[in-house]
């Protein structure tokens, strides 16, 4: 499977037929409003496509988030699912945006999560609720 940060941008439908995810099987996307969704929980990822059919956006997932595997070959940017807040800010310094993490109504607690400018992309970093570890990195185009 191709690096995370390689897949933005990309057609997704080329990119299944020159073997970007392989050896896992690659599902047909779920259209919801004006984006399609695909789901690869053995892969430990999650894509976002814009209509057009490119990938706009690539959630990484930590081991048993949501059902997914953690990623065997690890995360860009030198991350580990294991790294705190902390470490993560020493390596990659001061986030764009931030949250602490808040409980809302209905909704219960949502996590706290650090938002980084890198070369090209967004990485959206979301924590365990002890801070200690990384339970989802969410890679996109744009900016923040």
């Amino acid at each position: 499977m191709i690096s995370p940060t390689l897949m933005l941008g990309r057609d997704f439908y080329e990119s299944i037929k020159q073997g970007a995810f392989d050896p896992f099987e690659v599902p047909d996307p779920e259209i919801i409003g004006d984006e399609a969704y695909v789901e690869i929980p053995e892969a430990g990822l999650s894509i976002v496509l814009y209509e057009n059919g490119k990938i706009q956006a690539v959630h990484l997932h930590s081991d048993g988030h949501g059902g997914y595997q953690a990623r065997v070959d690890g995360l860009p940017e030198g991350l580990a699912f294991d790294m705190s807040r902390k470490q993560v800010r020493a390596k990659l310094g001061e986030p764009l945006e931030n949250s602490e993490g808040v409980m809302l109504p209905v909704l219960g607690q949502k996590p706290a999560w650090d938002a980084f400018g890198m070369q090209g992309y967004v990485m959206h970093v979301e924590y365990l609720t002890s801070k200690l570890g990384i339970q989802l990195v969410t890679l996109s185009l744009g900016e923040y």
